[in-house]
């Protein structure tokens, strides 16, 4: 370990590593630290600005308040941006005109989403059952030629 002085590089580093506090430092590196703000004015700048950095980012900070109407506003445009939220009121709050019209296409819209989810092929459990039937047998065949 050396016992010469910190160049300014590396005690600006060293502050970026362990912050301001000497005590904090391995004891190796803040004797050295020691001599070289004890020599250097420029040293002892980059400490003042590594303790006010330090003083900023341990600073507690006290929590913003936010107004119940500032509040309300900010909710409500959440509420807006969600494209459920918007049908919903669509429907219930739209012009008086259009909701019968409205939820009339609702049982429509889910029926078609029904028929596009399904697989588009209906078997019947006769169809089903064969299918199982020889599958199985199938199998046992391979598992008796072995």
């Amino acid at each position: 370990m050396s016992t010469e002085p910190l160049s300014l590089e590396a005690l600006a580093a060293a502050f970026d590593r362990y912050g301001a506090d000497l005590a904090r430092w391995p004891a190796g590196e803040a004797r050295r630290a020691a001599a070289l703000l004890d020599a250097s004015g420029a040293a002892r700048q980059a400490l003042a600005e590594a303790r006010a950095l330090d003083a900023l980012l341990t600073a507690d900070a006290a929590p913003l308040g936010v107004g119940s109407r500032a509040r309300a506003r900010i909710l409500e445009s959440m509420r807006a941006s969600d494209p459920v939220a918007r049908l919903f009121g669509w429907l219930t709050r739209g012009p008086f005109l259009l909701r019968p019209a409205a939820l009339a296409l609702v049982p429509l819209l889910i029926g078609l989403g029904a028929g596009v989810g399904s697989s588009g092929t209906v078997r019947s459990d006769d169809e089903l059952a064969t299918e199982i039937h020889t599958l199985a047998f199938d199998a046992e065949d391979y598992r008796d030629a072995e």
